[in-house]
């Protein structure tokens, strides 16, 4: 399964919104931690199935195929062009810098997720 090419943030997953909870009886400052947990996962959720989408697009192949232990190289048969090219799109789609700088670190989908996840985070800098 070669590199194929992606048409542009449209295609990527639509976010989802959550409902909204049952705040009576609760302290507000509860209500404000739940609420910025919620979205933390939600953000994390969207973050991720966005992801998918593109690495699926760009990798031609089907969302679920790509698992966290799925090898980009012997598996879904990236190359390192390919991967240079899924770092672009998923750094445009997900507005993330330095995806670029890291893929040769990137054998599996999980470590893609990985460093999607850090950089998002603020955690490394490329």
């Amino acid at each position: 399964m070669g590199g194929g090419s992606f048409g542009g943030t449209d295609q990527a997953v639509d976010q989802l919104t959550g409902p909204v909870p049952e705040v009576f009886d609760t302290p507000v400052d509860a209500v404000v931690k739940g609420a910025d947990d919620r979205l933390a996962k939600q953000d994390a959720k969207d973050l991720t199935e966005r992801a998918m989408a593109v690495m699926a697009k760009v990798l031609d192949c089907d969302v679920a195929a790509l698992r966290p232990e799925t090898d980009l190289i012997g598996v879904l048969g990236a190359d390192e062009e390919t991967l240079a090219v899924l770092a672009w799109h998923l750094g445009e789609v997900l507005e993330l810098d330095g995806l670029v700088e890291v893929t040769d670190d990137w054998q599996t989908v999980g470590s893609v997720l990985f460093d999607i996840g850090e950089l998002a985070a603020g955690l490394t800098s490329a």
